[in-house]
């Protein structure tokens, strides 16, 4: 934490639990986490930390329950942090359409949101999974794949498939 105030220079702080407030797409987010207070000029002073968790309880509930906009698309982004490129690699579009979706100039594909939303949720708990699918689709190294022995068809699987 900081020795000297950025605002006024001073030098004593108190240590405090203040409010932490966000507004995202017309959600007003608020918490509280421990910070420090100027106490000349009562700037406050957070932990990353604590910032990166309220920015991940936020993250949690737009992608649990939206709205699908294009600003919570850009907050889920970011949360991750996905680069604009990596995500437009993954969604198989150019860097171009997401930063079109993400500041409203085309509408927002709601399966790319929702795609989005997944990895985020996924994020938080420290899995890849859609990520790799996502990135094992466009994957041509593999030309052949053996699938092995196949089992002739039983009487009610060998009438479903004719």
């Amino acid at each position: 934490m900081p020795k000297r105030c950025v605002e006024c220079r001073g030098e004593g702080f108190s240590k405090i639990v203040a409010p932490l407030e966000r507004e995202v797409s017309g959600r007003l987010f608020v918490g509280k986490a421990p910070a420090l207070r100027c106490k000349e000029c009562s700037l406050l002073y957070w932990q990353a930390s604590s910032l990166i968790g309220f920015e991940r309880r936020i993250g949690a509930v737009l992608a649990s329950e939206g709205p699908a906009t294009a600003r919570t698309f850009q907050f889920l982004r970011k949360a991750i942090p996905l680069k604009a490129l990596d995500l437009a690699a993954l969604l198989h579009v150019s860097a171009e359409t997401i930063s079109r979706w993400e500041n409203g100039k085309t509408h927002l594909d709601l399966g790319a949101w929702a795609t989005l939303a997944r990895i985020f949720l996924e994020h938080l708990e420290g899995n890849t999974e859609t990520r790799d699918r996502l990135r094992s689709i466009d994957d041509r190294k593999t030309k052949r794949v053996d699938l092995g022995r196949i089992p002739a068809a039983s009487g009610a699987e060998a009438s479903a498939a004719k």
